[in-house]
Formats: structure tokens, C-alpha cells, sequence
């Protein structure tokens, strides 16, 4: 019995002392300050405070206070997401749509919108036609190769003509 009660106050503490770093880091990112929260947020993360997870992989994320990591953002956005964290759980979405930190894969990536609640079901083919109509994600950084039928130059000259032709000038 004094086992147990002793585990229980141990966790409760445990748990305090997490939410204390959590908040500690949270002062910190306001005030601009990423370095100083990714030091509060880390161990408040790993001992599994679900906000310092989501805001751990925020930094990651951004590179914001650490050099940006796409794969250990993806690592703490999972965790959180486990713990249904709506906005952690988008963001592993977003990660499977574009391949950041994960092999990229739309389909996974509806599902986990899905359970972010953020994609309604009768837009779930979206990706598909958007990969068919649009570049490759990878294809639109890179600037060395032309993948386009027309050149850059080419669709700033039909849209110039365009406006013109239009009256809309920019």
C-alpha cells in the first residue's frame, strides 16, 4: 500500500514539475526567446507532456531556436498526435503530404487529416488531382531544371499580355 501511494505522489510531482517546464518554455517562446523553451520544453517532453511535445516539434519543425529537423519533428508531432492533440495530429498529416521527415504518401496523409478532423470526406481525392494537375513537390524546389512546357519568363509575358488585355494592371 506504501508502495503505491508513494508511486502516486511521485507521479503527481513528476507531472508538476513537467508542467512547470512547459510553462517555463512557453514564457520563453513569447518572448522570442526559442532556444531557451526547446531547453524547458525537451525533458518536460519526454516525460510526456503532450503540449511540450506539439510545441517541441513546432521548433523542429520551423527551426525556430534549433536547427531544423523535419525527422524529429515528425518524431515528437507522432507522439502528441498519439495523445490526440488535434493540431500534432494535422501536422503529421502535413508531413506524410509532403515527405518531411517521413516517406511521403497522400493517402496516409487523408487518413491522418482525417482524424484531425480538418478534411471532410468528400474532399479526400484532393490530393490526388492536385499531384496529377500541379509539380511534384519535389520538381517545384528545384530551380536547376526546367519541368514546364513554357518557361518562367514565358507565363510572366501571357500574363502581363493578359491583364493588359483585362484592364488589371499589378
Amino acid at each position: 500500500m506504501r508502495r503505491v501511494l508513494l508511486a502516486g505522489l511521485l507521479a503527481i510531482s513528476f507531472c508538476q514539475v513537467a508542467r512547470a517546464d512547459f510553462e517555463a518554455g512557453m514564457r520563453h517562446y513569447k518572448a522570442f526567446d526559442q532556444g531557451s523553451a526547446f531547453d524547458e520544453w525537451l525533458p518536460a517532453a519526454k516525460a510526456g507532456h503532450v503540449e511540450a511535445q506539439y510545441w517541441l516539434a513546432q521548433l523542429y519543425y520551423f527551426g525556430k531556436g534549433v536547427k531544423r529537423n523535419y525527422g524529429e519533428a515528425f518524431k515528437w508531432f507522432a507522439k502528441a498526435a498519439a495523445s490526440k492533440h488535434p493540431a500534432a495530429t494535422y501536422y503529421v498529416g502535413e508531413s506524410y503530404r509532403f515527405g518531411y521527415g517521413v516517406k511521403q504518401n497522400n493517402s496516409t496523409a487523408v487518413d491522418w487529416f482525417a482524424k484531425a478532423a480538418v478534411l471532410p470526406d468528400e474532399a479526400a481525392g484532393f490530393f490526388d488531382l492536385d499531384e496529377a494537375l500541379y509539380l511534384p513537390q519535389a520538381a517545384i524546389h528545384d530551380l536547376e531544371t526546367e519541368y514546364r512546357a513554357i518557361t518562367h519568363v514565358q507565363m510572366e509575358l501571357i500574363a502581363t499580355r493578359i491583364a493588359a488585355l483585362n484592364q488589371c494592371f499589378y
